[in-house]
């Protein structure tokens, strides 16, 4: 039969104390700012098991519904770029290592789940894509948040900035009549705020009590680990104009 120390191996216990409201101090201190977006599957998502959608669905994006805009201050580093290619068959890319605190400014509990969107707010990146031109109005809208465009252009003419088109507000808007024609499938270089989606928990659910000696146990949320993955990368593209 096993026999156990009858004294702590480590020597005496007296107390120790763990402090979220430090650690949350330290994120918003060297972190970064972003947007936070809870999501929800659309009900246009009509067989789960196969993640089929409706493609036309103005409500979603891609099955998921963005609610609960909150902006905050997390802990975001890059994930060491891993060669996974001998054992899965694919590279691991984009993907990227987020802390959030405990709560937000305001004191209410931060919960993050699954494919939950992820925007920085004061970085920018360089993408491409095609965009569908409207058959009313001067505007199409992008897939990303825009904070500048540097090229555009159709199978046959290359648009100038501010002279045929202008960057409205996170999108971009024609000012002249020299234009694609209606439906016409247009390319598009721009600058985004950059955007990804969780994918993987390290630590989540943590929960601690404060003064947990006292006869009352405040239940406290301790900052969450969580690993994110590059939008595009999860999401195929689709009509976003």
């Amino acid at each position: 039969m096993a026999t156990r120390p009858k004294e702590n191996p480590y020597g005496k216990f007296n107390q120790v104390n763990l402090k979220p409201e430090e650690f949350n101090r330290f994120i918003a201190a060297q972190g970064i700012y972003v947007r936070h977006e809870k999501t929800a599957i659309c009900p246009c998502v009509y067989d789960r098991e196969k993640g089929h959608t409706n493609i036309v669905c103005n409500l979603c994006d891609n099955g998921r519904i963005h609610f609960d805009s909150r902006e905050l201050w997390i802990m975001f580093y890059q994930k060491k770029l891993e060669e996974l290619f001998k054992l899965q068959g694919v590279w691991e890319v984009g993907d990227v290592m987020i802390t959030f605190p405990g709560k937000y400014e305001d004191g209410e509990i931060i919960r993050v789940d699954f494919f939950d969107r992820i925007t920085l707010l004061d970085f920018s990146e360089r993408t491409s894509d095609l965009v569908k031109r409207e058959s009313v109005g001067d505007i199409d809208y992008l897939r990303y948040e825009a904070t500048d465009i540097e090229y555009v252009r159709d199978a046959s003419t290359i648009y100038v900035k501010d002279v045929d088109y202008q960057l409205d507000n996170t999108n971009i808007k024609w000012i002249s009549a020299n234009r694609p024609s209606a439906s016409t499938i247009y390319t598009i270089a721009y600058h985004y705020k950059p955007v990804y989606r969780i994918i993987n928990f390290f630590h989540e659910q943590r929960y601690y009590y404060d003064s947990y000696k006292d006869t009352v146990k405040n239940p406290t949320y301790m900052p969450i680990q969580a690993q994110a993955r590059r939008d595009y990368i999860i999401d195929d593209r689709k009509g976003y104009s």
